[in-house]
């Protein structure tokens, strides 16, 4: 009813004020013509004027009663200020045509302008002043007070009215009203003002009302507007300032649109408790602030002002859509009805703002109605926000503060940004339907409720809730109350808790709905709601509802585990990702060390999820905060501890940090200590299970726990193998561990092995594979294989053959230094780990080494031992074969014309052939480790079993007597020049020299007299350069050793006439050279990767060097392409000399006829080149004989 009041009263008060106003009209008219037209007066009128004339003539300093100007079309300047001073009389300014269209849509314009030049103003003090459709551009005194700067000030007057008036474009304010009892505005615009003021402050319109110096004879004063527009202004649109406090005065605001003020549209501060305000139809949009009503305490409070707003709209301000400040002891009613707030921005009521600072006066204060309002689409304003350090979180669309009354009817908050309602320190009553649709806000989409605030609901009301989320807690209502512990026993008298919401006082139990939830959700916690108290909670002074607002609630697609909830009010231990309260313990098994997982649940009220900060403890003095940041089950960890060896139970108890006086007993969790595992040790500082020192140093890292390593390189690690423990071996066998980056644990020591190889050192295949052919490879193989054995057979025969026909042999010397090429790179094999591995040029290097070079199976169950063996197997073949040969050539003699003499020098060339092989199989046997000096013993390096004993045994006994026949061999090579240089003074044993010298010449044929010892010192470069691959800890020896004996073989070759045939040097340079270049590019991929220890180079690195490699492999197998031909070409030569009849001078038979006289035997420099086989290999004539 109080809505009502205002709404009667001010009309009246119009109505009467209008009467007295023209209840006078004998008038003195006066007619203003525009600049330069005097031709428009009407005619037979003297009093026809410019503007201009009758401010320099003084008409406006003595005016007669009730004079009226009348204003003729047209631009009337104005180049000094009128003043008018004459409290007793009235005066009219009137156009005398109807107001058109201005420069703006919102604003209007006479026919009659008055156009001011520069600081000139209007200034008026009378009793009735009227103006009415008449423009003023550009008035206004910048230098003068603000209270006397605006475009017309009036001051100290009765009656005020003004009709289809336009004011534009004013420097400073528009209309300043001093002290007028009565004002009317009707159909008036005022656009573009203020534009040359650098003061916040300036109003558009500004009503003050102080104090009189004087009484009045009446007691009501008025202001009204209707039907205006205030657009386009700089700074502040209507400011209406009160500050006496002896008068009333109505204030009507009726259909006034406000647009585009930059700072504020209405403004209304009152200072004392006499006034009422009634707006209707009001528009405020596009400014910083729409509407302000500030009322500040500064006399005692004698009545109630009553404040009505009906059908306003209230749009897209950037700070806050209506702010309400009500300061001091007074009481008021505010009473806002079918009205829109929509499109604001702001931070603590984007929309709606009311605060008070009475709310512990239950006496006084403000009264609020809020009926049929709509708030839409409102949101936050950031900026706003960071500027004035408010946090985002506390965005609210409507905001009420310390407000004991509230009355919320039928009202819709949809679609905005920030809560819907935030409430603090508020009663609010809710009748009718209110919806909540679509919010979105950090806390409480719906509703935000903050401290002792309290939502009444009137019988028959329902809040409905659909749709809105909260960023954290609280989807459709949040509930920031202190909440304490209650005795769930009602008959205690225990319960202290309030419940946040208040059913009517003649509700009676029965299913009625006062909430609806539908599709809201939270981010965090409480989808639906989030704190105050559901349960056993007081309604009313005394009565205690067990479960009420489920009662009173309808959930309609409300999911999860967190929809009604709280602060942490709990815990529970999960399973299944679902909160089990009626679990109290838990028994898990952990080494020290050991992370243990489990998975509880904050739980608030009702048993719904929330979230927290837990406390986890334990036996061992352990202390752990988590802060469980989601209302879901939380998976959980603790590391177990554990003082010494003999700990083998400790206890964990899981505990919740609680902000009041809840408390639950803490969840246990029971842990059985195990043992630290094989390879670690329970540390006394740490009290975990941390990795052996050295394993520790032989890895990247190293988990005490689960005992996992990370390991990279050429190591082998094994904590528990034949009762050792810690085994660290850091020269794992060639390929067989894997080198690169690998995790595995301790107790899994085969998961470093590579080539499907297991064992100490990886020396033996996992279970039921086999050692394979050409490689160091374990796969599944059958007996089928066996049949390879007619190939290989095959393939030595065809070997021999091939030597013997294109005498492709050492004593050429063709082939030399390619043989040498293949054996270094060979014995280095090591070094290159997989570089090359190019496919058809590495079968070349294997092959030129006798190596199968292609990886096959053999036969099932081969093992490390069995593989050795077989290296000698196919050299003492070939060796067979020649053998053979020789021998049947000497029983047989037209096999002897068929082969020649190629066989001794065949046999030669196979021996070196063999040579390397035999002698890295040799170096294999010998080669013995001793992983742990404590336990294992000594082992055989390749297969990890015990050395001297067993397969091993067998192998050692080859070995010697395989190394039985190399020492003579190699020392013969080394030392048989020696021999020949000494003949000349030793004459002992010329028979079994004679003998040997054929077997020697072999080899020394296509040298000079002077390096005759050349093979043998390149076999002790072989011996070196394989004993130095297999001693040396890192790359860089062998490297450097190897570069260093190329370089002096170029050397030599280059400076010195180490071959009869130059060409030969030539050849011989380019495999040193191809050597050389190998493994520069191997030492800078080594190098690139970093670490002398570490032979394997990095995937990018191992790559580039393989490109490298295979380019020179290119090279060095072109040359043994062009080689074969070389011999192919002579031997189809030597065919078709023979076929006319040339016949083959023997040497032997030579030597015996032309030195049968002499005691020693002539040197192979002392045969001329005309008693040398006519069917010879060019390549063997000396330099000087070409």
């Amino acid at each position: 009813m109080r809505c009502l009041e205002i709404g009667l009263l001010l009309p009246f008060i119009v109505i009467i004020q209008c009467h007295f106003f023209y209840a006078d009209v004998d008038q003195k008219v006066f007619y203003v013509y525009p600049n330069g037209e005097p031709s428009k007066c009407p005619s037979g009128n003297n009093n026809c004027s410019t503007l201009e004339d009758y401010v320099s003539s003084g008409a406006f300093e003595n005016l007669s009663n009730n004079s009226v100007f009348h204003f003729i079309p047209g631009i009337h300047s104005l180049n000094s200020s009128i003043i008018i001073i004459q409290p007793s009389i009235d005066i009219t300014f009137e156009g005398l045509r109807e107001m058109g269209q201005g420069p703006h849509q919102t604003a209007m314009e006479s026919p009659a302008i008055i156009q001011c030049t520069e600081n000139v103003t209007l200034f008026v003090r009378c009793n009735h002043i009227q103006l009415s459709k008449v423009t003023l551009k550009n008035c206004g005194d910048k230098y003068a007070t603000i209270d006397l700067s605006s475009a017309i000030t009036i001051s100290d007057s009765y009656n005020v009215t003004m009709t289809y008036v336009s004011i534009q474009e004013s420097p400073l304010g528009g209309l300043t009203l001093n002290l007028v009892v009565h004002c009317q505005i009707y159909n008036s615009s005022f656009y573009s003002n203020n534009h040359d003021t650098p003061d916040n402050r300036t109003m558009t319109i500004t009503a003050l009302y102080i104090n009189p110096l004087s009484p009045l004879y009446t007691s009501n004063w008025s202001f009204v507007m209707s039907k205006s527009n205030i657009t386009n202004n700089r700074f502040n649109g209507l400011s209406i300032v009160n500050r006496q406090s002896e008068y009333f005065i109505g204030i009507q605001l009726e259909m006034v649109y406000a647009a585009n003020n930059s700072v504020i549209n209405f403004g209304i501060f009152p200072y004392s408790d006499y006034f009422d305000l009634n707006v209707n139809g009001l528009v405020s949009t596009g400014s910083l602030v729409g509407f302000i009503l500030h009322k500040k305490e500064q006399v005692l409070s004698k009545r109630k002002p009553n404040i009505l707003m009906t059908n306003c709209s209230i749009t897209y301000n950037k700070f806050y859509g209506m702010k309400v400040v009500w300061h001091g002891s007074g009481s008021c009613s505010f009473c806002l009805k079918s009205s829109n707030f929509s499109h604001n921005a702001g931070i603590l009521g984007s929309a709606l703002e009311i605060t008070t600072d009475q709310f512990v006066n239950t006496q006084s204060g403000i009264d609020v109605i809020l009926h049929k309002v709509t708030f839409d689409n409102n949101t936050i304003y950031n900026l706003y926000a960071k500027n004035a350090t408010i946090s985002p979180a506390f965005a609210m669309t409507v905001k009420i503060s310390n407000v004991n009354s509230v009355s919320i009817n039928n009202c819709t908050f949809s679609s905005n940004k920030g809560s819907g309602l935030g409430l603090i320190n508020t009663y609010v009553t809710f009748n009718g339907d209110v919806y909540f649709i679509n919010n979105t806000a950090y806390n409480g989409g719906g509703i935000y409720m903050i401290s002792s605030s309290v939502l009444f609901l009137s019988l028959g009301s329902l809040l409905k809730f659909v749709g809105n989320h909260a960023n954290n807690s609280g989807g459709a209502i949040n509930v920031e109350q202190i909440v304490l512990t209650v005795d769930l026993n009602s008959n205690s008298g225990q319960v202290s808790n309030r419940c946040f919401f208040q059913l009517p006082d003649n509700y009676v139990d029965q299913v009625n709905t006062y909430f609806h939830f539908e599709d809201n959700t939270a981010s965090v916690a409480g989808s639906v709601l989030y704190g105050g108290t559901t349960r056993q909670c007081l309604q009313g002074p005394e009565k205690v509802l067990p479960d009420q607002f489920n009662r009173i609630s309808k959930f309609y697609n409300q999911p999860g585990l967190s929809v009604i909830s709280s602060g942490p009010r709990g815990m529970c231990f999960c399973t299944n990702n679902l909160p089990d309260c009626s679990l109290k313990s838990i028994s898990m098994s952990a080494i020290p060390g050991e992370i243990i997982e489990f998975a509880v649940a904050v739980v608030g009220q009702d048993y719904n999820t929330t979230t927290g900060i837990i406390i986890i403890s334990s036996d061992s003095g352990e202390l752990s905060n988590q802060n469980v940041s989601s209302a879901v089950c939380a998976n959980l960890t603790h590391e177990v501890t554990a003082n010494n060896n003999e700990t083998n139970r400790i206890k964990v108890s899981i505990s919740i940090h609680f902000e009041t006086n809840f408390f639950q007993p803490p969840l246990i969790i029971d842990v059985n200590v195990l043992p630290c595992l094989p390879g670690t040790y329970l540390s006394q500082q740490s009290h975990v299970c941390e990795c052996d020192n050295s394993i520790k140093n032989a890895t990247i890292s190293c988990n005490g726990t689960g005992a996992v390593v990370i390991k990279e390189g050429n190591s082998w690690i094994g904590p528990n193998y034949n009762n050792c423990t810690n085994i660290v071996y850091q020269f794992c066998p060639y390929d067989y561990c894997i080198q690169s980056q690998v995790t595995f644990p301790l107790n899994e020591s085969d998961r470093q092995c590579a080539l499907n190889r297991s064992g100490l050192l990886c020396g033996r295949c996992s279970e039921g594979l086999s050692l394979m052919l050409g490689s160091n490879n374990c796969g599944e193989c059958t007996n089928d294989y066996l049949s390879l054995i007619i190939p290989f057979s095959l393939a030595g025969v065809v070997l021999v053959i091939l030597l013997l026909v294109l005498n492709l042999t050492v004593t050429v010397g063709t082939i030399n230094g390619l043989l040498f090429f293949a054996n270094v790179i060979k014995i280095n094999q090591p070094l290159f780990y997989g570089t090359d591995s190019v496919p058809v040029l590495s079968q070349f290097i294997s092959w030129i080494n006798l190596d199968l070079g292609i990886k096959t199976c053999f036969f099932a169950g081969m093992t490390t031992c069995t593989k050795t063996a077989l290296q000698f197997v196919f050299p003492f073949y070939l060796w067979f074969l020649i053998l053979l040969i020789i021998f049947l050539s000497r029983r047989f003699s037209k096999l002897s014309q068929l082969i020649g003499k190629n066989s001794v020098p065949v046999l030669c060339t196979l021996l070196l052939l063999s040579y390397t092989k035999l002698l890295r199989t040799i170096i294999s046997i010998f080669i013995v480790a001793n992983p742990s000096s404590t336990c294992t013993g000594f082992v055989w390096y390749n297969s990890g079993e015990p050395y001297f004993t067993g397969c091993h045994l067998v192998l050692f006994i080859i070995a010697i007597a395989a190394l039985l026949l190399f020492l003579p061999y190699t020392l013969f090579l080394l030392l048989f020049p020696l021999w020949e240089i000494c003949r000349s003074k030793w004459n002992f044993g010329t028979s079994f020299y004679l003998k040997l010298k054929p077997f020697f010449d072999a080899y020394a044929g296509p040298y000079t007299d002077m390096f005759r010892i050349w093979p043998g010192l390149l076999l002790v470069a072989r011996i070196v350069l394989a004993v130095l691959i297999v001693v040396s800890p890192t790359y860089d020896e062998p490297i450097g050793l190897l570069v260093t004996i190329t370089a002096l073989l170029i050397v030599t070759l280059s400076f010195g006439s180490v071959y009869k045939n130059k060409k030969l040097h030539s050849l011989d340079i380019l495999y040193l050279l191809c050597l050389l270049a190998i493994f520069f590019c191997l030492f800078g991929a080594l190098i690139q990767n970093g670490g002398e220890s570490n032979r394997l180079p990095s995937f990018t690195n191992r790559n580039k060097a393989r490109i490298g490699i295979g380019a020179i492999f290119s090279i060095a197998f072109i040359g043994f392409l062009g080689i074969l031909a070389y011999h192919v070409y002579i031997c189809f030569n030597c065919r078709a000399i023979g076929r006319k009849g040339s016949h083959t001078i023997q040497v032997e038979e030579v030597a015996s006829d032309k030195y049968s006289h002499l005691n020693t035997a002539p040197t192979a420099s002392e045969f001329p080149a005309l008693i040398r086989p006519e069917c010879r290999e060019p390549l063997l004539e000396s330099a000087d004989n070409n």
